[in-house]
């Protein structure tokens, strides 16, 4: 005789429900990107890892083969929340790229002027950058125009305004198209006193914006081409005769990569540059 017994679980079915429930949630939760160094990009679960090593099986993968990759591969990896919103994670951790340079401006000496550029990655997407210049390097002519200058940007990857989504890789941190808003001050001196009787002193401020693109070569050397349009303003004083007669002149600068005059100036550039540090 067989006896069948019956009894209702009325909390049975909402407590599977949940269990399956957070079972998918874990797992969406734990869906992550991993971007390689060579732009492969894989959508994967991570299993294991430690200092040296991740273990993840690809997201749609049927057969759930685990792999394995050095973290030395690795550039960055992204994780997709439950809204399915990529957050960064690990931008510097994984990173072996070196994320600083010095770069020197070749059209600046045909200028007579040194551009020395320091440039810093803060991301995968943003840079900042800050050039110093020293005019007059033609110390043979006593009528050059000599000073200083500095100015500063935030260097942003074109590639990240242009695209609609996140998966936005370059094949380096540093390399790729950019716009750079940018602003400056210069404070030049030309003084032919000694020829002329007149000493003219300039104080500029510059605002403008460069479009450019940086290649990275053999992970050691940069080239950094860019151009761009810049507004003047400040104070150009000529003294004839010191105290005496006193007068104000239109702007015009050459401070070695911006040339203009009255309100409007150009920036170009040709650069070239050494790599180094690690994020």
């Amino acid at each position: 005789m067989v006896y069948v017994l019956k009894k209702d679980y009325p909390l049975l079915k909402p407590l599977l429900t949940c269990i399956l429930l957070l079972l998918g949630i874990s797992q969406t939760l734990g869906q992550e990107i991993i971007r390689l160094k060579n732009g492969q990009k894989l959508e994967v679960i991570i299993l294991d890892q430690n200092d040296e090593w991740i273990k993840y099986q690809e997201l749609n993968d049927p057969n759930k083969i685990a792999f394995t990759i050095d973290k030395n591969l690795i550039y960055q990896i992204a994780k997709l929340d439950k809204e399915e919103n990529l957050i960064i994670q690990g931008t510097g951790e994984y990173l072996t790229f070196k994320n600083r340079q010095i770069k020197l401006n070749g059209i600046a000496f045909f200028n007579d002027a040194l551009n020395v550029t320091y440039e810093k990655s803060l991301n995968p997407f943003y840079s900042w950058e800050s050039t110093f210049k020293i005019v007059g390097l033609n110390f043979s002519d006593t009528h050059v125009t000599r000073g200083a200058s500095v100015d500063f940007g935030y260097k942003i990857r074109l590639k990240r305004i242009l695209s609609e989504n996140d998966n936005y890789m370059s094949k380096h941190i540093l390399e790729g198209g950019y716009l750079i808003p940018k602003i400056g001050f210069s404070y030049l001196v030309n003084d032919t006193r000694g020829f002329s009787g007149i000493i003219t002193t300039s104080q500029i401020f510059n605002l403008g914006i460069d479009v450019g693109k940086q290649w990275i070569l053999l992970e050691k050397y940069s080239i950094d081409v860019f151009m761009g349009m810049h507004y003047l303003t400040g104070i150009v004083r000529t003294d004839s005769a010191p105290g005496t007669n006193i007068f104000f002149t239109p702007i015009r600068i050459n401070n070695g990569d911006l040339i203009g005059q009255d309100q409007r100036a150009i920036s170009v550039g040709i650069r070239f540059g050494i790599l180094f540090g690690t994020s």
